[in-house]
């Protein structure tokens, strides 16, 4: 059937779903069916489910193609030839990449802990400490914190409830984390924070060292 014939066959009620959920995949990227959402992301899941062999057909003739992966609930808008999903259509600044890149490795813990829950929540203070694991921690003000965590709630990477800054904020992890970056990715990402903790080693050793000969030449 092609896909003339196919839309044909639908109904208007199904020709306006297919309408919403592919314009809605171009803007989000990411569908994720528990989304606390009052049902609108369980029944756009539902719908791609059901009309994946339709919607793949239409999306290849623009170079993309639509994954789904039913036991995280999570479909994803990406190119044919491959790479990280979210820069085949996203220009991630460098410090939006180390944050995804911290809740990236936040989520994945708590799948190797053996946690059978989809959707974690965190507070700053822990992805505070996950970002001190990639020598961010002291360099990310709230502003930047903040601007960076409402680019990824828009993807559907997560959702803040509650203002950044404030004690009682917290991000709500989703399964699409785990479709955001490619093992090469998030290697990349780690290997330059590496170059950078040492790099900051290095100056702070040659800053107290040469705070050392000052103290001796001042003794002399």
């Amino acid at each position: 059937m092609t896909i003339e014939e196919y839309w044909d066959d639908c109904t208007s009620q199904e020709k306006e779903n297919f309408q919403r959920v592919i314009r809605y995949l171009f803007k989000k990227t990411f569908v994720v069916r528990d989304r606390d959402d009052n049902g609108a992301s369980r029944k756009m899941f539902s719908f791609i489910s059901h009309k994946l062999s339709f919607i793949t057909d239409y999306l290849k003739y623009m170079g993309f193609e639509v994954a789904l992966d039913r036991d995280n609930g999570v479909a994803m808008l990406r190119s044919i030839d491959g790479g990280d999903v979210m820069t085949g259509h996203l220009r991630l600044k460098r410090i939006d990449s180390i944050i995804l890149c911290a809740l990236w490795t936040m989520y994945s813990d708590r799948l190797r802990e053996g946690s059978l829950v989809r959707n974690f929540s965190v507070s700053l203070t822990d992805l505070s400490f996950a970002l001190e694991k990639f020598g961010y921690r002291d360099s990310i003000d709230k502003t930047t914190l903040s601007n960076a965590l409402s680019l990824l709630s828009s993807y559907n990477l997560v959702s803040v409830k509650g203002k950044v800054g404030e004690p009682e904020c917290i991000i709500v992890l989703y399964p699409s984390l785990q479709f955001a970056l490619s093992k090469e990715g998030f290697e990349d990402l780690a290997k330059a924070s590496e170059e950078r903790m040492r790099t900051k080693n290095r100056r702070e050793t040659f800053e107290e060292l040469s705070e050392e000969d000052m103290e001796e030449s001042d003794g002399d």
